[in-house]
Parts: structure tokens; sequence; C-alpha cells
């Protein structure tokens, strides 16, 4: 099996880009290395159309003229695809109650707070109602990736002073006690936690590309197991800011030494056993047709309501977009799935 992973929507530690509100990453799985074009299918296409690489967003104008092409690559190749999604506004307030709630680091935090997903999503919606996106953002931003350690523990004081300011707007008052808690032992011992790194490659831990690589290695080596198919190479488009975070990264999920089976408590558990010993390649999109697919792919799933919305005029690109949909395991961190999440769990506390 040949994997071939894309991105959108990198905008480095300005998590606010109002341009680029989502993160998306892409993994395309093959039975056969797209990049060999055995049968000239690319080759093709490019002269059909008269480009020199296939992308999405360069290409927008001409997708419904190669649609039914790619869309014939993808199931000669039997291809599926793994698509992670993360929205930024969601993932500061992850980031922020991460390092506040951690009742190993944070004396002043509840065990249950941090470790008992119930809890956790439920007392995640009350920081969410009581803090600006403003003020996490701010948090991620200049605590999360400061310079300096004092600037990081000034900006966590700055927080966690908002937090107490704004926590009796709360109608629960056990959120109110536990929030108050937390955000007070971590105004009084802000060195306590760990919110600097100076080492840069470290502080970029926290970008959105790290939350996305595992669960998509462990969508991966479930897939590959379940198909019998070993990975032979993981190809990642080309993104030289990121290059060292994206191999240390793939050298820890393919270390024979790492378990095969992360338990990340709450977060639940990534199977590794499929990546084990893989090869990992960074290349430039251009000297790799299955880097090409799994951009466009990425386009087409970025835009898929808009393709949905031009079904009529578009046909062709609306027979590939509904293809991507039968064959995609998503993975996702947004407002929208924490609120599903909320939901149910609400039902459940009612029943009982």
């Amino acid at each position: 099996m040949f994997v071939y992973i894309d991105e959108s929507g990198h905008t480095g530690k300005d998590s606010k880009n109002p341009d680029q509100p989502i993160f998306r990453y892409l993994a395309v799985a093959s039975m056969y290395s797209i990049d060999l074009d055995s049968d000239g299918s690319f080759s093709s296409i490019l002269a059909k159309n008269s480009i020199s690489e296939i992308h999405g967003a360069e290409n927008f104008d001409k997708i419904e003229s190669f649609a039914l092409d790619i869309l014939d690559i993808l199931e000669k190749n039997s291809i599926s695809c793994f698509y992670s999604v993360i929205e930024k506004d969601f993932m500061v307030y992850a980031k922020l109650y991460d390092i506040l709630f951690d009742n190993v680091e944070n004396e002043g935090a509840r065990f249950e707070a941090y470790q008992i997903r119930e809890f956790r999503v439920l007392l995640l919606d009350n920081l969410i109602e009581i803090t600006p996106v403003s003020v996490a953002h701010r948090f991620y931003e200049e605590c999360l990736f400061a310079k300096s350690k004092a600037d990081a523990v000034t900006v966590l004081k700055e927080t966690c002073e908002i937090m107490l300011s704004r926590v009796h707007m709360l109608k629960d008052k056990t959120a109110i006690t536990i929030i108050s808690q937390a955000a007070n032992w971590a105004l009084n011992n802000p060195t306590e936690l760990t919110t600097f790194h100076t080492r840069k490659i470290d502080r970029w831990t926290h970008l959105p590309h790290v939350a996305s690589f595992l669960p998509l290695m462990n969508m991966l080596s479930n897939y590959s197991e379940s198909k019998k198919s070993p990975i032979i190479r993981i190809m990642h488009d080309e993104q030289r800011q990121l290059e060292k975070v994206l191999v240390e990264i793939h050298k820890f999920s393919a270390d024979p030494e790492t378990p095969d089976i992360l338990d990340l408590g709450e977060n639940g558990k990534i199977s590794l056993q499929m990546i084990k010993n893989t090869h990992f390649e960074i290349r430039d999109s251009s000297s790799s047709y299955g880097l090409q697919i799994a951009d466009i792919c990425l386009y087409l799933l970025g835009h898929e309501y808009d393709v949905e919305g031009k079904a009529t005029q578009c046909p062709n690109t609306f027979r590939l977009i509904q293809y991507l949909r039968e064959h995609v395991d998503p993975f996702e961190l947004t407002y929208r799935l924490h609120c599903f999440e909320l939901y149910m769990y609400n039902i459940f506390l009612n029943q009982n």
C-alpha cells in the first residue's frame, strides 16, 4: 500500500487567520504506486487540459473536464481517503483546557475533569461559554508559542484572571467551583504548568498538524490491517517549515520501540501496528502524481457543498465527490462534533 498526504489551511501559529479558519489533512491510500503512471492516465490528463500539474485551487475551472479521468484513476487503484478536519477556533479552546485542567501538573484541577471524557466535554463547554474566543487565541499564540518563559507566564496569568472575572456568569455552581480552583492554582503557580518550550520544534507540536497526524496514522494502520496490505511508503507534500516536526512524529510512530497501541486516556487509543518501519518521505508534488491526486481530492472535499450545489452544471465533478464521500473516513476536532457529543452526554445524564 502507498500513502500520499496533503494539507490545507496551514497558517503557522496564526490561529485566528480569517481566510484559513479550518485546517485539513488528507491521506490517500492506494494499493498500487500512483506515481508510476503505468497506463499513462496522468500524462493524458495533462496533455488534454494543457496543464503541467494537477492542482485543485489552480485548476478549479478545468476540474469538470478531467473529473471522470481522476475518478477512473481512483477506481483502478482501489483508493480510499482518510480526512482530518480541525476548526482552529475550537482547537484553541481545547489547547487552553488541556493546559489548565491537566490534573498531573495543576494541583487545583480535579481528576474527573481531565481524565473522564464525559466530564471533560461538559466542563469544556462551560469554559467556552465564559472565555471570549479572542482570549483563547491569544493564549494559543502568545503563551504556547511565546519566545520567553516570562512572556508565557504573563499571558497565562492574564488568561486566568479573565476567566476568574467571568466565571460567575455560569449557572452551574459545580462548574464555577471546578474552573475557579484550577484557574486560581494556575494563577498562583504559573511556572508549574508546561506552557513554554525553548526549542521552536517543541513549540510547533501545538500546531494542528500534530493533532491530526497520529489520528491519521491510526486510521491508516487499521485500514492496512483490514486489507492485509502492508504500507510500503508514506509521502507528504513538501512543507519546509514543518519538515522536522513531521519527520519526528513519523519517526516516533514507526519506531519498533513505540507501543503498537498508544493509550491516550480520555482521547482513546491510537493503533500504530502497521506504521512500524514504514518509509516516510517529503516530496514536491510536481514530482508525484500521488500527491497531486491527494491535492485534488482534498480540494474537492473542502468544497463538497459547493460541488453539490452545482451538480447539474458539473455532473462529472459531482460523481467524483460522490465517490470520495463513499470512500473516506473522517476525523474531526470541531465545535460541531463537540456539540453533538455534548448533546449525547446530556441525554445519557437525563436518563440516569
